[in-house]
């Protein structure tokens, strides 16, 4: 469970999600989400006074460390009446490993539908993407349970809306992250992507931190 403060076009919202998983064995686990005022609100609409609810469910099957696959299921309700349907199918291979360093082929399909249009956010009738990438991480530290990590992804691929053209996206990041004797657990990361909106590629940056604390 987790609660959660939104400050937008209507002043300061409380917000919260509920989550929950089971395993059926060392390889299935299906789970889902409910949120209230979900942080996956597009900014756009936050600042014109819009938010979202929404509920989401997946099924990860998981062989090993080296491979693992996850479908994921997502509607969100807008309060302008907007309802959202997404979905999306992505994995992990291995393909290099030593005992400081890995690189990982991170395949990656998604689409959406939508309900409404003339919106103040971007909202295709429907889009579908396909995105390959790679994902590379490094161990700049260890000690114990002390670990300093670098992170580097990159990615090429296909985006399609209707009513447009099929147009590429790429994508580049790079982040770091500390865990700390298994009680903090933080990190940053840079992206940079360009894809099309509307027909148009437009170039994007963003800038996430998280931070976990066990107590």
């Amino acid at each position: 469970m987790e609660v959660s403060g939104r400050n937008y076009g209507d002043g300061q919202k409380i917000g919260g999600r509920l989550s929950a998983w089971h395993d059926f064995n060392d390889n299935w686990r299906v789970g889902g989400s409910a949120e209230r005022l979900s942080r996956n609100t597009p900014l756009r609409a936050l600042r014109s006074g819009v938010y979202a609810n929404s509920g989401d469910l997946f099924v990860r099957w998981y062989q090993n460390e080296r491979r693992e696959y996850q479908l994921s299921f997502a509607a969100s309700h807008f309060s302008d009446g907007n309802d959202r349907i997404e979905y999306g199918l992505s994995g992990k291979e291995r393909m290099w490993t030593t005992p400081r360093f890995t690189l990982d082929f991170t395949p990656g399909i998604g689409g959406s539908t939508n309900t409404k249009e003339n919106v103040p956010y971007y909202n295709p009738k429907s889009d579908f993407s396909v995105v390959p990438g790679l994902s590379a991480e490094q161990v700049l530290y260890r000690h114990y349970d002390t670990v300093w990590t670098q992170q580097g992804i990159a990615g090429v691929g296909g985006y399609w809306q209707q009513g447009e053209d099929v147009g590429a996206i790429v994508q580049v990041g790079y982040g770091q992250r500390l865990k700390w004797n298994n009680v903090v657990d933080g990190g940053v990361m840079l992206v940079w992507d360009k894809r099309p909106y509307d027909g148009k590629r437009e170039r994007n940056i963003s800038l996430a931190f998280d931070l976990n604390v066990r107590f």
